[in-house]
């Protein structure tokens, strides 16, 4: 899955939690890209969450479908 800033801004971490809201892991933007990419493999089938938080001090929540 790749997550990509629409405002130009670098993704600084984004963190990754399930339909009850568990969190399953925080993840570290260390190469200041605007784009990262996220393995997915390891989930299970469900619906998960992402929140992204940019530089500019944003915050994105996605919904995560795995098939």
């Amino acid at each position: 899955m790749n997550i990509k800033s629409i405002t130009n801004s670098r993704i600084e971490q984004f963190e990754v939690s399930d339909l009850s809201g568990k969190r399953l892991g925080t993840y570290f933007n260390t190469d200041s890209k605007t784009e990262i990419t996220y393995d997915v493999s390891h989930l299970n089938t469900g619906i998960y969450f992402i929140k992204a938080m940019l530089s500019d001090g944003k915050i994105t929540n996605l919904k995560l479908i795995v098939n």
